[in-house]
């Protein structure tokens, strides 16, 4: 049997190599720059998810990625619970908001007469509107 000497050899350590980040766009999340070893693919530097950008709007069309800009649809003037009809549950939830029985949120469709206040006065309106007067609302 022959016996040789061992030698010890030292470890090389890593190479880190550069991951690269990737930027998000409108419609896809990103990731940070990160690195792993060259030699042996440990992660050095793990990379991070970055949330999707929002949109870039031109003209109302996302330069990015095309889609369109969506519309915030207001309520006809006494459509106050914004389900596209003028009657008397509108005319019940606006004579509760302005008699403090309710937290409603202020809509334009509250300002029925389209003077730039929510008041009785709206409310009168919507009532005569509801009971068939011959009113324009907003």
């Amino acid at each position: 049997t022959v016996i040789t000497a061992q030698t010890v050899v030292p470890a090389l350590g890593h190479e880190a190599a550069a991951v690269p980040g990737v930027a998000p766009t409108c419609t896809e999340t990103g990731l940070t720059e990160g690195s792993v070893c060259a030699r042996c693919q440990t992660v050095l530097v793990e990379q991070e998810v970055i949330p999707v950008a929002s949109h870039s709007y031109t003209d109302g069309v996302c330069t990015v990625c095309g889609a369109k800009e969506e519309e915030t649809p207001t309520a006809a003037p006494g459509d106050v619970n914004g389900d596209g009809q003028v009657n008397s549950l509108d005319g019940l939830m606006l004579m509760r908001y302005l008699n403090g029985w309710s937290n409603v949120a202020i809509s334009d469709a509250m300002d029925v007469n389209g003077d730039g206040q929510v008041n009785s006065l709206d409310g009168l309106i919507l009532m005569r509107y509801l009971n068939g007067w011959e009113i324009t609302l907003g």
